[in-house]
């Protein structure tokens, strides 16, 4: 049972009870590992909130607000942006889309696991968000909509990535080749 709603707004992270409604702040003074929260998303089934900074930093706070930092995104030298623009959990996995590709967190193991450059030519490309649904994981990136079966594939290879020339009116879904 969650007893506190988490929000931030800008740049701080803060939670509020559910039954008394007190307002709890979090900042580096209480554990945080950054100063600026850019994104924040929590997980149902382990009871973990996901923080992300600007500076492509992680942490995980559990539900005794014990705090996990995961520096993998921070620490990597790329020459772009490492902000996280949307997190979606499946399992034991997140999928952080990024301004270079999809950046995949193991959640049992508290490390970056993969990173997908899902670009036609391999290269670094802005992903605004990710959906899993049924067999196939979706990613919305400037170029349209990319996609690539969930299982089964070696998603680090661009080469199983297409994008969606069209979806028809029955849902189904039409997929192209680049």
């Amino acid at each position: 049972v969650v007893d506190k709603v988490y929000g931030c707004s800008e740049g701080a992270l803060f939670s509020v009870g559910q039954e008394d409604e007190t307002i709890e702040y979090y900042s580096v003074l209480t554990g945080l590992n950054g100063a600026s929260v850019y994104r924040i998303v929590y997980d149902h089934n382990t009871g973990h909130l996901i923080i992300a900074y600007e500076n492509g930093n992680i942490d995980i706070m559990d539900r005794d607000g014990n705090i996990t930092n995961i520096p993998d995104l921070y620490n990597k030298q790329i020459p772009f942006s490492k902000q996280i623009h949307h997190i979606c959990i499946e399992g034991d996995k997140a999928y952080m889309s990024t301004n270079f590709g999809i950046v995949v967190l193991n959640l049992t193991r508290n490390e970056v696991a993969e990173t997908y450059y899902i670009a036609s030519d391999g290269l670094e490309n802005k992903v605004f968000s990710t959906a899993l649904v049924a067999d196939s994981i979706y990613a919305s990136t400037p170029e349209g909509i990319r996609v690539a079966p969930y299982k089964g594939k070696n998603l680090m290879n661009y080469e199983v990535w297409h994008t969606i020339d069209s979806i028809s009116t029955k849902n189904e879904i039409v997929h192209g080749n680049d």
